[in-house]
């Protein structure tokens, strides 16, 4: 850093003045200039005075002044000039000055940056301001803030802030204790709201008459959130805040003194009763301490006549001891002020034996304050001596069992120092017994836990009464009780803290409560009714499922009683729900006919029991509701359907049986006895199926063979193994066909139900066998027939193409004159139509020979991925050149994207050509003829063609699916062709597993669509 002393800059150049102006030490503002380039500053001679600072004259160094800056300070004010040289302006902020004395300086400094020709910062001019003042009270206004907010808020009694209108703006959080209010229910609230019985115009006027610093008292009644009332001491005082005045309610609960003063009057009483019962011995000494008056219990004490005592001097009855120090007794109380004195001293009875007492002396002053008579109370200690060894030997039997317990005690002085602690306390405050003696409580504590025990005990010594409070400290939960200490005179001398680890019982509490949580949950979401019914009938308490039930709200239920359940069925003699509220029975269980009030019906089952306590005594009924509508609907369609059923068995043709669950026949019908005469004496409800199984077995009358001359052991084998009857197989079992020796077949079908029941039904098929023998020999010979025609066309296929290739390429070699000219034109006219009726014959042949050879099973794909955009543009440009000459528009709208397709390329083409072919024919001139290839949701490919044609109807597209079938219509006449198209193209699109779709309607057009499954898309990436 630059030093300014070794180069100082001449008195012209000084930046400053040497002078401040008298205004500006009035201002208390001085100037500076800091010159960058040479790191110094000068000061004039006010901003010198303001920093005390005589080493500060002239041009010095700015690190002078650096030192008198605190770091923190320092930081900020490199800072600021770090935010000038980067472009600033100017400079301002407060900072401290240390002065040489000691005290600090809080300087506001503002400054204006000079800067040359390139903004180069050169120097900086300023002004500087004492704001020591105003940042003291600044920081003085925030304290006081803070110590009113303490102060409020530690106060041990309720206080309320009110407006000049008397409305509440503040309170502390013992106010709201108190009243049992948030502070925001408070706020706004008049006088009236928590004092209800005063005139709050008259009290408003009252309190506007104060003066601030005189405060007065009143007592009055005030009322809690719940309507409970409570009398208080309310102090108000008077305050000015922004001009507006405000009053401060300390508002304390003299409940407790109010008792406390009814039980000192009743304590004076009772004193008085004893003083008059001479259960102490009491005197009245003159002011030259001589004897006025002594009662017997004194003389009884001394063993002397009253006599003896009166007029003489108290110190004759003095120890020797206690005589020495008389004149000092007297002197302590004199110079104390005390009304009353109490000591502990010897007096000597008649026979000269020191008898210990407790001497109370108390001055019974005139109106000019002397005291003309002292009452002594004396109470004789022998007894207490002897009770305070006893004491002493019980204190230390209690503190072994203090030290024992598990529960902690501490025993503390009203500021909480601890003067007692037991092991189980020092465990809980992490130290030992004999370190936490005389240690304050609260450092043991953090400081939260501190400031919380701290209000506690306040509370507890200020209100005389205990608090019961759980508190966590660490893992464990401790059930705390703080009581207050009291000595003889019913002040508060200290605390007794009690605390007892309550972790188990709250785990448990809080499973009880989740437990009970749980069983309200279950009790309010069952789906059937339940209630709580009074021994008396009335309803305590109903879910919503009841409610539902009986279509009534739960308030109207539980101003009822259970005759709203219904009534029972007449067979009973008594409501059994009576009986059960009257004791006459444990439970019931009752279906009921429940008329509800919207005039509907309902069945309901009801279900209770008596809840008794321990001792047996019964508290409540639970009762269960069911609503059983339904069941009773369904019991009545059964015995309906069971009425049918036994009439359907009677008129159905086929044989029945019914077995029950134990295989003994249920139900049976005249058809079975028809079908099986020799089962007549055998047939009948309750025969077990074994009987009959053996009774068919042995007799012969069912064969699974038609052979009936089969041996004998082998039959009957194969038909127990599948006569179908209970317990003979699964559940269900297929049919079965069955011969009688007479030559007639039966069809056997057994299914068993759920509930374990097998039936049995046996139909005739004699007729239905015949007429299959006889349709078997028919499809057998058709089938031998069309294989035939299937494989003579197959065989054919060579001989019939060979020829019809040559007269195809002849007539093409004549047709293009590969041999030279033709004599005539008309030849070659000729061998056009020789090669275009070849072709045409060919495609005819062609088609024919491939359905043939799909219907013999020949037919043989060669599949490969095949990608459809090109594949349609392909057989779109085959086509082009008929479309055009047609004026037909024809598209290829399949997209390059489409995944591929597992098919046969070939066959693939073909069935676009056949059905692009259909679609170019049908469509008059200027239609539009479009391809298309999408993909379904579940992944297959559908590949359509679409025209604006002719279009056919339902009937046209079942010709048009027939093999040489064509639709009739002069536009169809004029266009020829064989019907094979669509009958091929639905062939080879069955042999690629799809389905040919046709959506026609006349005169709108066609779309034909083939249909793949999703098998055969081919996805990229996908193998």
């Amino acid at each position: 850093m630059h030093d300014a002393t070794k180069n100082p800059r001449p008195a012209s150049q000084d930046p400053l003045p040497l002078r401040a102006s008298a205004v500006d030490r009035l201002a208390g503002i001085g100037r500076w200039h800091w010159d960058q380039p040479q790191r110094t500053l000068a000061c004039c001679d006010a901003m010198r005075a303001l920093l005390d600072g005589d080493d500060l004259e002239g041009i010095v160094p700015l690190r002078t002044l650096l030192r008198r800056i605190p770091v923190e300070d320092r930081r900020l004010l490199w800072r600021a000039l770090r935010r000038v040289r980067d472009g600033a302006q100017t400079l301002r902020l407060t900072i401290r000055v240390r002065r040489p004395n000691g005290s600090w300086l809080h300087l506001r400094a503002l400054a204006v940056a000079d800067r040359d020709q390139t903004g180069r910062l050169g120097s900086l001019l300023g002004l500087g301001q004492d704001v020591t003042r105003q940042v003291e009270a600044a920081l003085a206004l925030a304290a006081s803030e803070t110590r009113y907010r303490g102060i409020l808020e530690s106060a041990g009694d309720p206080i309320f802030v009110y407006d000049q209108d008397g409305k509440v703006i503040d309170a502390n959080p013992q106010a709201c204790a108190a009243t049992a209010y948030t502070l925001e229910e408070l706020r706004g609230r008049p006088i009236s709201f928590i004092s209800p019985y005063i005139a709050e115009a008259e009290v408003i006027r009252s309190w506007r008459e104060l003066i601030p610093g005189r405060p007065v008292t009143r007592q009055g009644v005030h009322r809690r959130k719940d309507g409970s009332e409570y009398p208080v001491e309310v102090r108000v005082g008077v305050f000015v805040s922004s001009g507006e005045r405000h009053f401060v309610a300390i508002a304390r609960d003299i409940s407790e003194r109010q008792r406390i003063v009814r039980e000192t009057t009743l304590a004076a009483q009772r004193f008085r009763a004893i003083f008059d019962l001479d259960l102490i011995g009491v005197g009245v000494l003159d002011t030259t301490r001589r004897w006025l008056e002594v009662n017997d219990v004194l003389l009884t004490l001394l063993g002397r006549e009253r006599a003896e005592l009166i007029g003489r001097s108290w110190s004759a009855v003095l120890d020797a001891e206690d005589r020495l120090r008389e004149d000092q007794l007297w002197r302590d109380m004199s110079r104390e002020g005390r009304s009353s004195y109490a000591v502990d001293l010897h007096l000597r009875d008649a026979r000269g034996r020191p008898v210990p007492v407790r001497l109370s002396m108390g001055a019974a002053r005139g109106g000019d304050g002397l005291a003309p008579q002292y009452i002594l109370l004396v109470q004789d200690l022998s007894e207490r001596r002897a009770w305070e060894a006893a004491k002493a030997e019980s204190e230390a039997r209690l503190r072994s069992l203090i030290n024992a317990t598990t529960d902690a005690i501490a025993l503390l002085d009203p500021d909480g120092t601890i003067r007692v602690l037991n092991r189980a306390g020092a465990r809980l405050l992490g130290t030992t017994s004999r370190q936490a003696l005389g240690r304050s409580f609260y450092g043991f504590l953090d400081r939260g836990r501190a400031v919380t025990h701290r209000h506690v005990f306040h509370d507890v010594l200020s209100t005389q009464l205990p608090v019961n409070r759980e508190e966590r400290w660490g893992e464990r939960w401790m059930d705390i009780v703080v009581f207050p200490v009291l000595d003889g005179n019913g002040k508060a001398m200290g605390l007794t803290l009690y605390a007892r680890d309550v972790t188990r019982r709250r785990e448990t509490e809080q499973r009880l409560q989740d437990n009970e949580a749980r069983l309200r949950g279950a009790f309010d979401s069952a789906v059937h009714g339940i209630a709580l019914l009074s021994l008396q009938g009335g309803f305590l308490r109903v879910n919503g499922a009841l409610c539902r039930i009986v279509g009534q709200e739960a308030a109207l239920l539980l101003s009822a009683d259970h005759s709203v359940l219904g009534q029972p069925d007449p067979e009973h003699d008594e409501d059994p729900l009576d009986a059960l509220l009257g004791g006459r029975s444990p439970d019931c269980s009752v279906e009921r006919r429940l008329q509800r009030p919207d005039g509907t019906e309902a069945w309901i089952h009801v279900a209770g029991s008596i809840v008794r306590a321990e001792d047996n005594t019964p508290l409540h009924v639970v009762v269960h509701v069911q609503d059983i509508t339904l069941r009773r609907q369904a019991e009545k369609r059964a015995r309906t359907a069971e009425s049918h059923l036994l009439e359907a068995a009677a008129l159905m043709s086929e044989g029945l049986l019914l077995f029950d669950e134990d295989n003994r026949l249920v139900l049976y019908n005249e058809a079975y006895l028809r079908q099986m005469p020799e089962l007549t004496d055998v047939v009948h409800p309750g025969v077990s199926r074994e009987t009959i199984v053996r009774r068919v077995v042995d007799d012969g009358l069912l064969f699974v063979s038609p052979d009936p001359l089969e041996a004998q052991e082998d039959q009957t084998e194969s038909t127990i193994d599948h006569m179908p009857l209970p317990g003979m197989g699964p559940r269900t079992s297929a049919p079965r066909e069955f011969r009688r020796p007479d030559g007639r077949w039966y069809l056997v079908r057994t299914s068993r139900t759920g509930a374990g029941y097998t039936l049995v039904l046996g139909s005739d098929i004699t007729d239905l066998k015949t007429r299959e023998h006889t349709l078997a020999s028919a499809k057998e010979a058709a089938e031998l027939a069309n294989r035939a025609k299937s494989e003579f066309l197959a065989n054919m296929s060579h001989e019939l193409r060979t020829p019809l290739n040559a007269i195809i390429g002849f007539s093409d070699i004549i047709q293009n004159t590969m041999f030279g000219a033709i004599g005539n034109p008309v030849y070659a006219e000729y061998a056009r139509r020789i090669h275009e009726s070849g072709l045409h014959l060919l495609d005819i042949i062609s088609d024919i020979l491939d359905l043939s050879k799909i219907e013999a099973g020949e037919l043989t794909l060669e599949e490969a991925p095949v990608a459809l955009a090109p594949l349609g543009e392909e057989t779109r440009q085959m086509l082009l050149t008929r479309a055009e000459l047609k004026g037909i528009h024809l598209l290829n709208a399949i997209a390059p994207d489409l995944p591929a397709l597992w098919a046969d390329a070939l066959r693939l083409k073909q069935i676009l050509i056949n059905l692009m072919t259909n679609a170019v024919k049908y469509t008059p001139e200027g239609g539009e003829v479009v391809v298309r290839a999408s993909v379904r949701p579940e992944g297959g490919v559908t590949l359509s063609v679409e025209d604006n044609g002719i279009g056919m109807d339902a009937e046209g597209i079942r010709i048009a699916l027939t093999p040489f079938g064509q639709v009739e219509s002069t536009y169809t006449r004029r266009q020829g062709g064989t019907g094979l198209g669509l009958p091929l193209t639905a062939k080879l699109v069955d042999a690629h597993d799809g389905l040919l779709e046709i959506q026609s309607s006349p005169g709108r057009g066609t779309t034909v669509s083939a249909l793949f499954p999703s098998a055969r898309t081919i996805w990229p990436g996908v193998n």
